[in-house]
């Protein structure tokens, strides 16, 4: 009887679990504007930084002409039961010279908006 009580337990916590992870995963309007923003924001302000002179190394003048996103704004679980939103994000630097490059790259943002990184 013992061992049916457990199996019935385990069955239902992951039956939750599977619910919980489905919930985790969504994200509101505001929220998902918010995380596009600061993604815009940090690609903005690298470019910015550089064309700053930092401890001799030359200034790289670009700005950044174009972004877009591809899909939806997910929340995903990282390490030590932390999460993060992330979308997957494109942007077009023009450089100086007239070279312009697009980068394809996964923007991720910290729930409490933090941080943000580019990953490749």
């Amino acid at each position: 009887m013992n061992a049916n009580r457990e199996k019935e337990a385990a069955s239902v916590a992951s039956s939750e679990a599977a619910v919980a992870a489905e919930e985790f995963k969504r994200v509101d309007t505001s929220t998902a504007t918010k995380v596009k923003e600061a993604c815009v924001k940090q690609v903005k302000t690298v470019a910015a930084n550089a064309a700053r002179k930092i401890a001799g190394v030359a200034p790289k003048y670009y700005e950044i002409t174009a972004t877009s996103f591809r899909g939806d704004v997910e929340q995903v679980a990282l390490l030590r039961n932390k999460s993060a939103y992330e979308v997957d994000f494109t942007y077009t630097a023009t450089h100086k010279d007239g070279t312009v490059n697009t980068t394809n790259q996964t923007c991720r943002v910290s729930t409490d908006f933090g941080f943000v990184e580019m990953r490749p």
